[in-house]
C-alpha cells in the first residue's frame, strides 16, 4: 500500500498534527505500507522527524512574503501560508510526478477543506481526513476525529458524504508504539506524588512552561521533583533550562524521544489539552490543564466531566500560582488521584492506531496489508 500524508509543524501549528501522523505511519509501515510526506517548511518545524523516521518527505517552500501579501488570510490561512489553491497545486505537482498512483492520502491540516480535496481525489484510492473542528466540508471516504465530545456522533452531519466511514473518539487515538509499550510496563499507581511533569507541547506558543516555573520559584521551599520538558521549536527553552538548573528539584529536558517513558515515571502532569491529554489518558497519568487555544476548551472542559484531568481554564485566565496551588493540593488527595489515573487509563488503551490502520486496509484492498 502507498501512503501519502500531508500535514504540517510549526511555531504557530505545534507539533501534535505531526506526531500523531507520524504514529499512524509507524503502524501502517510496519504492516508493509510505504508512507511519504508532504510538508511545508513552516518557521519552527519538525520536518526532520519525519526522515528520522524512515519516511520519504516531500518538502513544500515557504515564502513569508506570500503571507504579507494575504492580510486577510483566517487564523488557518496563516497556519497553511498560502493560499489553498497554490496548496492544492503543489501537492498535486508532487503526486502527478510519482511513478504509481497512490493508494491513500491522508490529510491533517485545519486550512484544507473540500476544494483541496477535490483537487487531489484523481491521483489517489481512497482519502482520508483527520478533524476535530468540524467547521468546514469535506470530500473524503474517512475521517477520522479521535477527540472526546458531548455531541460527538452529530459534528459531522452535513460535512461529509453519506458513503465516509466516520472513526470518531478516544478509542481511535493516534499513539506511537511506545506509549502501549510502557502502559504494560507500569505498576499500579498509588496516588503518591514525588514527581510532576510539566510539558506545555512541542512549541509552547504562550510560554506556559516559564510562567509556571517562575511562580514556583517565588513559592516557599517544594518537596515534589519537577520533569521539566520543552520542544525543540520553543523559543523560550534557553531562559526555561537556566531557571530548571538554579534549583536541584527541577530536571530539565529539551526535544525528548522518549515522553512516554517521562510519563510513566511521573507522578502527576502540568500542561495544555492538546494532544498530550490522549498520552497522559494511556498512561494513567493525572493532570492539571490549560488550554492554550480554543479548539482544545471542549477537549479539556469534559476531561475534568470524565474525572481524569483537573481543567482550570483558558491560559489566559489563569495565573501560574493557581496551577501550582492545585498541583499542591492533588498531591494531599491520593484517592483522587487513584480515580483520575483509572479513568484515564479505562478511556484510552493505546491500540487506536492499530484498529485506524485495520480500517484502512480494509477500505483500500485487504491484500496489501499482512
Amino acid at each position: 500500500m502507498k501512503v501519502v500524508i500531508r500535514t504540517d509543524s510549526s511555531l504557530n501549528i505545534g507539533t501534535g498534527h505531526l506526531m500523531r501522523c507520524l504514529a499512524l505511519a509507524e503502524e501502517l509501515s510496519s504492516r508493509g505500507a510505504e508512507v511519504s510526506f508532504i510538508c511545508r517548511d513552516l518557521p519552527g518545524n519538525m520536518n526532520q522527524q519525519v526522515e528520522r523516521n524512515g519516511h520519504r518527505l516531500h518538502r513544500l517552500a515557504f515564502n513569508d512574503s506570500t503571507m504579507m501579501n494575504n492580510p486577510e488570510f483566517t487564523e488557518y490561512e496563516w497556519w497553511l501560508a498560502v493560499d489553498k489553491k497554490t496548496d492544492a497545486e503543489q501537492t498535486e505537482a508532487i503526486l502527478s510526478d510519482a511513478t504509481a498512483d497512490y493508494d491513500l492520502l491522508i490529510v491533517d491540516h485545519y486550512a484544507l477543506d473540500r476544494e483541496w480535496e477535490r483537487v487531489l481525489r484523481p491521483y489517489v484510492g481512497r482519502l482520508m481526513v483527520i478533524d476535530d473542528l468540524a467547521n468546514r466540508v469535506h470530500d473524503c471516504d474517512i475521517l477520522l476525529d479521535q477527540n472526546l465530545y458531548e455531541n460527538m456522533h452529530n459534528r459531522y452531519n452535513r460535512l461529509v458524504g453519506d458513503a465516509a466511514r466516520l472513526l470518531l473518539g478516544p478509542t481511535y487515538v493516534l499513539l506511537r508504539r511506545e506509549f502501549r509499550q510502557w502502559r504494560e510496563k507500569i505498576t499500579e499507581r498509588n496516588g503518591t506524588v514525588r514527581r510532576v511533569l510539566v510539558s506545555f507541547g512541542g512549541a509552547d506558543r504562550t510560554n506556559e512552561t516559564m510562567e509556571f516555573l517562575e511562580a514556583l520559584s517565588r513559592a516557599e521551599k517544594d518537596k515534589l521533583e519537577y520533569v521539566v520538558v520543552v520542544g525543540k521549536t520553543n523559543p523560550h527553552s534557553g531562559i526555561i533550562e537556566d531557571l530548571c538548573a538554579a534549583r536541584p528539584n527541577m530536571h530539565f529536558y529539551r526535544a525528548v524521544d522518549d515522553m512516554a517513558r517521562l510519563m510513566a515515571e511521573t507522578d502527576l502532569a502540568v500542561g495544555a489539552g492538546g494532544t498530550s491529554t490522549w498520552e497522559r489518558c494511556c498512561l494513567g497519568l493525572p493532570a492539571v490543564t490549560l488550554a492554550v487555544a480554543e479548539n482544545q476548551i471542549e477537549v479539556a472542559r469534559l476531561s475534568q466531566e470524565k474525572g481524569f484531568a483537573v481543567y482550570l481554564g483558558t491560559s489566559d485566565n489563569v495565573e501560574a500560582v493557581r496551577i501550582l496551588e492545585t498541583v499542591e493540593c492533588l498531591a494531599k488527595n491520593p484517592d483522587k488521584l487513584l480515580k483520575m489515573s483509572a479513568n484515564g487509563m479505562k478511556l484510552v488503551d493505546g491500540l487506536g492506531a492499530e484498529r485506524v490502520s485495520d480500517v484502512l486496509c480494509e477500505t483500500v484492498e485487504a491484500g496489501k496489508c499482512s
